[in-house]
């Protein structure tokens, strides 16, 4: 009898594990929280802007 209690609570502990792991799967990664310093855009100009801050303009080429 103490075999049966035996693989009975090891089924219990796999199904356990497995729920647990797709509990896991079900939630999905947690993206890094960015501290507020890094938040802003300090490397890349807004459009339409230079990197002086001077707006600038595109003339299309005339058609040949």
């Amino acid at each position: 009898m103490s075999s049966l209690r035996c693989i009975y609570r090891l089924l219990l502990l796999v199904l356990v594990f497995q729920l647990s792991t797709l509990l896991l799967v079900i939630a999905g990664p947690v993206p890094p929280r960015l501290p507020p310093a890094t938040a802003t855009n300090v490397l890349r100009p807004d459009a339409g802007t230079a990197a002086g801050g001077a707006p600038f303009v595109v003339t299309p080429l005339p058609d040949r």
